[in-house]
């Protein structure tokens, strides 16, 4: 017999094992068979499916306005689809709500329930029930995955009956389109619009009678335009009231300095002497003297006193005046004195400068009543130019606001009828094929690895056997055994 102690320090080496296995041989291949067996049974005799495939391709030709209450900008249309809404369009086909219509559909939830009412349990909770079984073996056998660099969704669903794989690839291609259509565009916005635009038909309508109305309350055709020609209006005549009264000032200053030489002026003068040559030059230096002062004057009403020209007549006067001295030393003996004609053209040139200055502070005033009258006109057409400006803001919003709905309705109108006519952004590839012959649902490749793992289990049960086995086969085990050293050995045939 084989000790405890001896066994469990006995180390095993490669040529101990290849023993062991020479002498289990028969219990190592008695267990491989069975096991191999057991393996190919169990892959062999697994259920036979039906596999089914969808291809859907993600597009981008049809491009829905915005449902907003704004314009939109013209924008290019990108036609590259990205991988999230690759993803996006899996999601939807692996949604729960779709899922549930689709095991409805093809009959995976009953329409009635086929367990009687129990107590407690109503018939909603029976049906949901019912549907998360549906939906859940609905799911047990599809798959949904998008195809690596194409714009492809590859669906496909195994069933064991082929029938059964079509009619659920069918429902969901048929329930997939009518859900993109649904959720890529929101229902009633036609409707919508149509309502929006009607209302700002009825504003635009509105806004264009009040126009209407103020013109004809006001008179006016366009305020801004008026305004203008009243404008230039009074631009002219407030340059002719200026102009008016310059002139009127320049008369006053005129009568002025006419008044300012009468005053100096004598009214009767000597007409004749008998003194000889002597009056006649004095006559000669006061008209003389005259004419220079009248000059004078009129040049100090435009000019100043350092003024050239006027400083030559002072000069002259001046002269004058001397000679005029000179010849009143002379002795008159005779003279006839008669009317002064310088008094007399004074008082004429008078009697014209207070006329001129009436008729021109007569023209002045009226002047400034007219500067009056189209100042205030261009005030009031100014204010109803802002209220005229207002109440076309008004229409030309009204109008655009109008237009943009009319638009959006067309445009909501051209989107309800590519959804009836099924033209969206995805489209049905390949249709649901269904495989002609079934396949295992455990793959051929499982045979290879059972045989592996059949092997190395029955190599690991031929030596579990071999190491349980007492039998004395070497001097080691005879020595370990009776604890005596051993004197000789006859080794013993292998069977």
């Amino acid at each position: 017999m084989e000790s405890p102690d001896a066994a469990s320090g006995q180390f095993y080496t490669l040529t101990d094992l290849t023993t062991a296995l020479r002498r289990q041989w028969r219990v190592a291949v008695a267990c491989f068979i069975v096991l191999s067996i057991a393996v190919a049974a169990y892959v062999l005799s697994g259920p036979r499916v039906y596999d089914g495939e969808l291809k859907i391709l993600v597009k981008r030709e049809r491009v829905d306005p915005l449902v907003s209450a704004t314009p939109e900008a013209d924008r290019a249309m990108n036609t590259e689809v990205s991988e999230a809404e690759l993803l996006s369009e899996v999601e939807i086909i692996q949604g729960r709500d779709l899922l549930e219509e689709v095991a409805r559909a093809v009959g995976f939830v009953p329409h009635e329930p086929s367990v009687p009412q129990r107590r407690g349990v109503d018939a909603s909770g029976r049906d949901d029930e019912q549907v998360d079984k549906g939906v859940k073996r609905l799911r047990g056998g599809l798959s949904v995955y998008p195809i690596k660099k194409t714009w492809m969704i590859n669906v496909t669903y195994t069933s064991e009956d082929p029938k059964t794989a079509k009619r659920v690839l069918e429902a969901l291609a048929q329930l997939y389109l009518e859900k993109h259509l649904a959720i890529r565009r929101p229902p009633g916005a036609h409707q919508f619009f149509a309502e929006q635009s009607a209302q700002a038909a009825e504003e635009l309508r509105s806004a264009r009678q009040q126009l209407q109305e103020f013109a004809q309350r006001n008179n006016v055709v366009s305020a801004a335009a008026q305004r203008d020609a009243v404008l230039s209006k009074l631009s002219e005549f407030e340059g002719l009231h200026s102009q008016v009264q310059t002139s009127l000032a320049e008369a006053t200053h005129r009568l002025t300095a006419l008044e300012l030489e009468r005053s100096r002026t004598p009214e009767r003068r000597v007409t004749q002497q008998h003194t000889g040559e002597a009056v006649g030059l004095v006559q000669e230096l006061q008209s003389k003297i005259l004419a220079l002062e009248l000059r004078r004057t009129e040049l100090l009403q435009k000019f100043t006193p350092q003024y050239r020209g006027i400083v030559d007549l002072d000069a002259q006067l001046a002269q004058s005046r001397a000679a005029l001295e000179d010849a009143r030393r002379t002795t008159v003996k005779d003279e006839t004195v008669d009317q002064n004609p310088t008094m007399q053209w004074l008082e004429n040139e008078i009697v014209r400068a207070r006329t001129e200055r009436a008729a021109l502070d007569a023209r002045a005033a009226a002047l400034a009543r007219i500067v009056e009258d189209y100042r205030a006109q261009a005030q009031v057409l100014d204010s109803e130019d802002a209220e005229q400006r207002g109440l076309i803001r008004e229409e030309k919003t009204a109008e655009e606001k109008y237009l943009l709905y009319e638009r959006k309705q067309e445009e909501a109108r051209i989107s309800d009828a590519l959804d009836r006519t099924r033209i969206a952004n995805v489209a049905i590839a390949q249709s649901p094929t269904v495989a002609f012959e079934p396949r295992l649902t455990r793959g051929l490749w499982q045979i290879p690895i059972g045989f592996l793992a059949a092997m190395i289990i029955a190599v690991g049960v031929a030596l579990g056997k071999d190491a349980l086995d007492s039998t004395i086969r070497t001097p080691e085990d005879l020595r370990a055994a009776v604890d005596l050293p051993v004197l000789g050995w006859v080794p013993a045939r292998e069977p």
